[in-house]
């Protein structure tokens, strides 16, 4: 996934051959979204009861001086927000949790 964000928009481009599929491991967590790494929440974009789809951005964190956005992995609806703009988070925590709407097989 590649993000560019400059003053006169904002595009992501994605390559689907190479995205990973959803296993069943992941559809059991139900839309558990965790960090991957350590840093802090610069942006939280989406609300509890609000609907996302695959590879929408639900929290951007800074980590090593570099802006990660941290994606929803399926369709689904935004259940809890478990961390604020200027929270550390670090690797395995839960941020969001949605209910999945529609499951990859």
């Amino acid at each position: 996934m590649l993000y560019i964000q400059t003053d006169s928009g904002e595009w992501t481009f994605a390559n689907r051959r190479f995205a990973p599929q959803i296993t069943a491991n992941e559809r059991a967590h139900n839309g558990r979204v965790a960090a991957t790494m350590n840093g802090r929440v610069i942006d939280v974009r989406v609300e509890p009861n609000q609907q996302v789809k695959r590879d929408e951005i639900l929290v951007s964190i800074e980590a090593m001086k570099m802006e990660h956005h941290v994606i929803a992995p399926m369709d689904g609806t935004i259940q809890v927000i478990n961390v604020s703009v200027n929270d550390q988070v670090k690797p395995g925590q839960t941020m969001v949790d949605f209910h999945v709407l529609k499951q990859v097989t």
